[in-house]
């Protein structure tokens, strides 16, 4: 029988046991992973796959050839909503133009939506930037361009590598409608709570960078706190041949009396582009 007693000789068989055995174990190890992410890809695929299916058999009214803006208030009107009658009253004006501009979106609109009859304030997003480094206005002299001239870079930046077609809704779900009133527009109190129906990954809107300030609500500790209106539906866009969901958020503004729009979500399914 051998043996070994000599201490070297035990720690260079020890060694050598390490050696061969950490690489396998290592190799194995990033082996399982790659498989464990795989399978976990798949299965995400899949359920996207299902849910994508379940959507697409909705039924779904045509934009174009039917009033779908004036349909779906119609459908919101029953629902019950913790807001006073002028709130309820600005909000299906605001809401209507809100469908109408996301079925049609044109850069005089949307500017129209997010400034007329708004106290508002504009610094550059960071999210904005890189749409931006397309434009030539980066390019002209020194002279500060306006929050219109940088907001109108930011929509040509968007939608001049799509030939100037903006991404829109064309067809809308008017049986499955979801909305509710909360103090956040946190992704998920908008998409989370009593309005959620689902998503596979969501893709927010840009805004360039629109901010609407309540003197009277920052400088007093005792003044009321924000409200926001969240509406989810699902729909098909122009850009893409499944249906998802999709959530928007608005603002109520008090020293305007009036809703601003907040932020929107859609799917990545519907693979839209859009400021909001």
């Amino acid at each position: 029988m051998l043996t070994i007693s000599n201490p070297r000789s035990h720690a260079l068989i020890l060694g050598a046991i390490i050696v061969v055995v950490l690489p396998a174990r290592v190799a194995l190890r990033q082996q399982y992973a790659a498989e464990r992410h795989r399978i976990e890809r798949q299965g995400r695929r899949e359920s996207s796959q299902e849910m994508a299916a379940q959507w697409n058999a909705l039924r779904y009214t045509d934009a174009v050839s039917e009033n779908v803006t004036k349909a779906f208030l119609a459908k919101i009107d029953g629902l019950s909503l913790s807001l006073t009658e002028l709130n309820k009253a600005r909000l299906e004006q605001r809401l209507k133009e809100a469908l109408d501009y996301l079925q049609n979106p044109t850069f005089e609109e949307y500017y129209r939506l997010k400034t007329a009859g708004l106290r508002w304030q504009f610094e550059l997003s960071d999210r904005v930037p890189k749409f931006l480094r397309r434009s030539a206005l980066l390019e002209q002299g020194t002279e500060k361009p306006t929050p219109r001239e940088l907001v109108k870079s930011v929509w040509d930046a968007i939608n001049t590598p799509k030939a100037g077609v903006p991404h829109r809704i064309t067809s809308v779900c008017l049986d499955h409608i979801g909305m509710e009133t909360s103090r956040t527009n946190s992704p998920h109190a908008i998409m989370g709570e009593k309005a959620s129906i689902g998503f596979t990954m969501a893709r927010e809107a840009i805004d360039p960078g629109f901010q609407y300030v309540d003197p009277q609500r920052s400088s007093s500790m005792g003044s009321a706190p924000e409200l926001f209106v969240h509406i989810s539906f699902f729909a098909h866009s122009n850009v893409a041949v499944e249906a998802g969901p999709v959530y928007l958020s608005l603002y109520w503004s008090e020293p305007d009396q009036n809703w601003a729009l907040s932020r929107m979500f859609t799917d990545v399914l519907l693979r839209m582009d859009a400021l909001f």
